[in-house]
């Protein structure tokens, strides 16, 4: 993993073990709605609102580096970007090739309006207000590439992410009431044997500090766990 960013307040570590998965759900995506799992529409928007509600940050990927790719709506975000960093694994990744750029962003108000005017569905694939931005900006057909894997972070942790191409999504609600009205949205499994793909993945840990800090294995509730390391001790600039 690289970062671009110097000063130090964000650091991303992972662990090695996949999450349990029997605490989140999974998006039942194939067998209904036009393979959306019913987020699509009014029901992603709804979705959205509520993960802004409790996401402190939410992250895209892509395969070009947004450093020297112009991208329609990483340009109406720039301002919430909190890093970009090159890895080979990430929720749902593991090992891949090449690899992957996360962007990552602070979860406020003007980012959901931000996403709910581009998308309207929770893979992404709706392309099309996307490829009006880009043919404005001159950027088809050369220039052209997806932002995917849609993903929501508390306490450092994933609560909500998904898998653009896999068209895979899996959930574990920060509380109950999170929990009722997403199961309201869409349609879910707690099933863990329905689709493991999207579970079997390192766990994502963003963690922020103070400026300079770089100590690592300090974290209360991470420093015991052997099976937890930090792949990137490089920090995130926050605008």
């Amino acid at each position: 993993m690289v970062s671009y960013m110097s000063d130090v307040e964000y650091y991303v570590g992972l662990i090695k073990r996949p999450v349990d998965p029997h605490k989140w759900f999974l998006l039942r995506s194939g067998l209904n709605v036009n393979g959306y799992g019913g987020l699509k529409g009014r029901a992603f928007n709804e979705l959205m609102k509520l993960c802004f509600s409790r996401a402190e940050l939410f992250s895209f990927t892509s395969m070009q580096n947004p450093k020297y790719q112009r991208h329609p709506v990483l340009e109406e975000l720039e301002e919430l970007r909190i890093g970009t960093i090159q890895t080979d694994r990430w929720f749902g990744y593991y090992g891949v090739e090449p690899e992957i750029y996360v962007s990552i962003f602070r979860a406020e108000k003007a980012a959901c309006d931000v996403i709910c005017s581009y998308y309207s569905d929770i893979y992404l694939r709706n392309k099309d207000r996307v490829d009006i931005a880009l043919k404005a900006m001159d950027l088809l057909p050369e220039g052209y590439y997806r932002l995917e894997d849609l993903t929501f972070y508390i306490d450092g942790k994933v609560f909500l992410g998904t898998l653009s191409h896999e068209g895979e999504a899996a959930m574990r609600a920060p509380d109950e009431e999170f929990e009722r009205q997403a199961l309201e949205l869409g349609y879910w499994s707690n099933d863990p044997s329905y689709n493991l793909h999207a579970v079997d993945f390192d766990y994502v840990w963003i963690e922020k500090r103070p400026s300079g800090g770089r100590e690592i294995g300090k974290n209360k509730e991470t420093a015991h766990r052997r099976d937890f390391r930090w792949a990137v001790l490089y920090g995130m600039r926050t605008k």
